[in-house]
């Protein structure tokens, strides 16, 4: 795998009370106070990822919805990943209709150079 390329975690770094002074700080601006605890969650989840079980803030339904969202990856709904699926196919067709129109479709005569 190439892990030199993988992104960063943003979060790593910042100590827990900047981090939820941070939070605090965020909520108080956009006037979400009564969202704080609920950010405050999501900030320590989304720092450290992989050791929810150590993070004091959540309590045990909070760590079986998260286990239960890195276990079942696939609980939705089907047709969920039919529309996905759908809209890719048709995003597809889209682009191809329009490179069609812009008649900027190469042809083999084109790409050999040949008139």
């Amino acid at each position: 795998m190439l892990t030199h390329l993988r992104i960063k975690n943003p979060l790593i770094g910042i100590s827990r009370d900047q981090l939820i002074t941070d939070v605090q700080n965020f909520a108080a601006q956009n006037e979400i106070g009564e969202l704080t605890p609920y950010l405050i969650k999501g900030a320590l989840v989304a720092q450290s990822p992989h050791h929810i079980d150590e993070i004091r803030e959540l309590d045990d339904a909070d760590r079986t919805a998260l286990h239960g969202e890195v276990n079942n990856r696939w609980k939705h709904p089907r047709i969920l990943y039919i529309t996905i699926i759908l809209n890719y196919i048709a995003a597809a067709v889209q682009g191809w209709d329009q490179t069609g129109r812009r008649r900027k479709t190469p042809t083999i005569s084109s790409i050999l150079n040949q008139n």
